[in-house]
């Protein structure tokens, strides 16, 4: 027999009875009131061995992952009739970025390049066909000052042949793949708390887990909800607000039940 009591939405305890079938429903018509109520089940308890029962509780955890890199990329690119001329062209810039990269403690090892050839096909018959050189160079960057500074000192001296993005924030891959883990961690840990709690105020205590079941969980970036991807473009931000604006956030909500036991009780006299 199961005497079950809501006490919120969240927060679920009832105890199964181990001599129910000696307990008769003619007795719990006589109770009057919660004190009566009340004393009925510490008889009931007084007459078994250690009570057991259920406490059920939800509970929320949370996780946070700034973002550990910065990245923006400059792309150099020149048409023209001749080969040489738009390797001229092109070269001279080139070297220029990668100079002012080097000169501001920019190792090689965080720079990738990417140098295309294009043949441009002419219109017109009479027309002589071209040559297209593009070079990308993509920079990252763990100083978010510096990633900041460099990059609007190149806009600065560069003309408007020369294209740089703003400023992308990444994530390092495998802390934000235990992100959800963490998460989930903490909710359990929370819930293993508020049951632990509960019993206490009833002189009980928690013991193992019946069952953990996570039902929502949620992502977002920065303050405001953001679509989830691998890297953020931000567009008007700047550092530290656009890095703080791309920190990766996952809540998750379990729903817990654990045993919950209460000592016998030993009349005297």
């Amino acid at each position: 027999m199961d005497y079950r009591r809501n006490t919120d939405s969240s927060i679920k305890c009832y105890a199964t009875l181990e001599n129910s079938k000696n307990f008769s429903p003619k007795g719990l018509n006589k109770l009057r009131g919660h004190n009566d109520l009340l004393q009925g089940n510490r008889n009931i308890m007084n007459d078994s061995k250690d009570k057991k029962g259920e406490l059920q509780v939800t509970a929320i955890g949370e996780a946070s992952l700034a973002p550990t890199k910065a990245k923006f990329k400059v792309t150099i690119s020149s048409c023209k009739g001749n080969l040489s001329d738009a390797e001229t062209s092109t070269n001279r810039r080139f070297e220029y970025v990668i100079q002012t990269l080097r000169n501001n403690g920019i190792k090689d090892d965080c720079i990738d390049i990417c140098n295309n050839i294009n043949r441009v096909e002419r219109l017109e018959q009479s027309e002589k066909s071209k040559f297209q050189i593009r070079i990308e160079i993509l920079i990252r960057f763990a100083d978010f000052k510096k990633c900041e500074t460099l990059r609007n000192f190149l806009v600065s001296k560069l003309d408007d042949s020369v294209s740089i993005t703003r400023i992308s924030y990444l994530h390092d891959s495998i802390r934000a793949s235990n992100l959800r883990q963490q998460a989930l961690m903490a909710a359990v840990k929370s819930a293993q708390s508020k049951a632990s709690s509960i019993a206490n105020l009833f002189h009980g205590k928690v013991g193992q887990p019946v069952f953990i079941k996570e039902v929502h969980s949620d992502n977002w970036l920065g303050e405001l909800n953001k679509p989830i991807n691998e890297e953020v473009d931000i567009s008007t931000e700047s550092q530290p607000q656009g890095s703080a604006s791309s920190t990766l956030h996952i809540r998750v909500e379990v729903y817990a039940s654990f045993e919950i036991k209460f000592k016998k009780k030993h009349n005297r006299g």
